[in-house]
């Protein structure tokens, strides 16, 4: 039974890949309360499997000697008695207690395996019209804040995603994940999106030039849902690059899990249509505050800067603008929720 709750608390922490419990919110609701109740009546039965061995134990302690009855009670006051309170305790409160513990550490090292991660913070539902819907990029290796991204016009059919703000100095931040893609536009109304990149002009030129550099189509209900043709450079970048085309996809039945977010996204192999290396993957929602979610970035192996790139970048503006939508709706009081 403390097996099937941690597996409960991992399909809570972590819906993806879908299996039987985790296709649908409702599916794996149902499998929760299955688990209570299991767990409740395993308690139970624990509960009285340990009254009748302590009541054995108390005659048995009543007809020894007195060296024996010390033993018998020694035993099982620092033996015995932990464990029946795990054997009884775990099941009926495990649904509980692992889920709060597994997400306080999920939240700080699911990530641990990728070179980055961002941080989504939504506009909650008290939150004013000037509150930042915003991603917060880190690199893994030193845990160091980078630069952050905001997303802007969420009311309009043009929405963007851009750089906001450096969080620490330009020169510190390694070229592999410097992003030079700088400012994403997404038209909801035809589904089509354009980036524009910074370059240094020249080795002796310190000032930089804007270009446009990405070009392309979402459409999270077809396949692939993501076709990007881009041209981003490195930030020691003089000439003109070359422009790669990349198609990303999710397993079906991926993008969302309670309206809220939850896909791992892959690259497209372009001749057999088979999904490949992982790109990003969103990994879970702040246990204690439903406005931050967290999203590990992979790139695309052998790419250079593609960390930062197109590949990465477009998708999570996209994801952002959805998880602000689901913020919204989480954070409300339940009364309004409800109304």
């Amino acid at each position: 039974m403390i097996i099937m709750e941690n597996l409960d608390s991992l399909a809570s922490i972590n819906p993806l890949p879908r299996t039987a419990v985790t296709r649908t919110n409702s599916g794996f609701k149902a499998f929760e309360a299955m688990m209570f109740i299991l767990g409740i009546g395993l308690g139970q039965f624990n509960l009285i499997f340990a009254i009748a061995h302590f009541r054995r134990q108390l005659r048995t302690a009543r007809e020894s000697d007195r060296r024996r009855r010390a033993f018998i009670w020694t035993f099982n006051i620092f033996a015995v008695t932990p464990v029946a309170l795990i054997l009884v305790l775990a099941p009926s409160f495990g649904g509980w207690l692992f889920p709060l513990a597994a997400d306080a550490i999920a939240w700080h090292h699911f990530c641990d395996e990728y070179p980055m991660y961002a941080i989504f913070r939504g506009r909650s539902y008290k939150d004013s019209a000037s509150t930042a819907i915003a991603a917060y990029f880190y690199s893994v290796e030193t845990s160091t804040p980078l630069f952050i991204y905001e997303v802007q016009n969420m009311d309009q059919n043009t929405t963007t995603f851009s750089l906001h703000t450096w969080d620490t100095n330009q020169s510190d931040i390694p070229v592999e994940i410097y992003p030079t893609l700088q400012y994403i536009k997404y038209n909801l109304v035809d589904s089509t999106v354009n980036g524009n990149c910074i370059s240094p002009i020249s080795s002796s030129n310190p000032n930089t030039t804007t270009t446009p550099c990405m070009t392309g189509t979402f459409y999270p209900n077809a396949f692939p849902p993501f076709n990007l043709t881009s041209s981003v450079p490195l930030n020691n970048t003089y000439n003109s690059v070359p422009s790669t085309r990349s198609l990303l996809n999710a397993r079906k039945g991926e993008w969302f899990y309670d309206n809220e977010p939850t896909v791992i996204l892959r690259l497209v192999d372009p001749v057999s249509n088979n999904l490949d290396d992982i790109v990003l993957r969103t990994a879970l929602q702040n246990p204690i505050a439903c406005t931050e979610m967290k999203v590990c970035v992979a790139g695309i192996d052998g790419r250079k800067g593609s960390k930062v790139g197109a590949e990465v970048m477009v998708p999570l503006g996209l994801l952002l603008m959805k998880h602000a939508e689901y913020v919204v709706e989480c954070s409300k009081p339940r009364s309004s929720s409800d109304s």
